[in-house]
């Protein structure tokens, strides 16, 4: 992964990615050589060139749809563990979107608002926060059990600041 990431990251400087993006006519369907290590395609576009190109799209979707998921997920769980009168509401949501296939919501998504980028770290992301959210929302419970959140409370603590300073940092 490291590797793939390195090449990606570093492909805008190592490699010509019009190799990737025009037709090259002369080099239709080339076998695997020196100068196309996975040979050629149909329009005679490099294939290694492709995938390293497709590789950096693929990361930056993969890590901006789980930095959302994380994120949400998070919110979502502490404010689903620390109060008591949302936490049905928000789990019972949840387990909708989790009894959905993540596949199937993405593609759904995808249908309904068109194919974009956007659209995919969107379909992604939402398909994701319900783990993130459970895992949270075990933990918020666990936390807000211990001495020094009732200490948080007792001296007069307000209940954002509880949640960021004590609950977030130990869930």
């Amino acid at each position: 992964v490291m590797f793939l990431l390195t090449i990606s990251v570093m492909s805008k400087y190592l490699f010509d990615t019009t190799l990737a993006t025009q037709n090259q006519f002369d080099d239709l369907l080339k076998n695997p050589s020196l100068v196309h290590p996975f040979g050629t395609d149909d329009f005679g576009r490099d294939l290694f060139t492709r995938i390293v190109v497709g590789t950096k799209l693929t990361f930056f979707i993969s890590i901006i749809s789980v930095v959302i998921s994380v994120i949400l997920g998070m919110i979502l769980g502490m404010l689903a563990g620390y109060f008591v009168k949302i936490d049905n509401l928000v789990m019972r949501i949840l387990d909708v979107v989790f009894a959905i296939p993540s596949l199937l919501l993405a593609v759904a998504i995808i249908a309904s608002f068109g194919a974009s980028t956007t659209n995919l770290i969107i379909a992604l992301s939402i398909g994701n926060i319900p783990s993130f959210a459970r895992t949270m929302r075990a933990n918020v419970l666990e936390v807000k059990r211990m001495e020094y959140v009732d200490a948080a409370r007792i001296t007069g603590e307000t209940t954002p600041r509880i949640l960021w300073s004590y609950i977030l940092p130990n869930s």
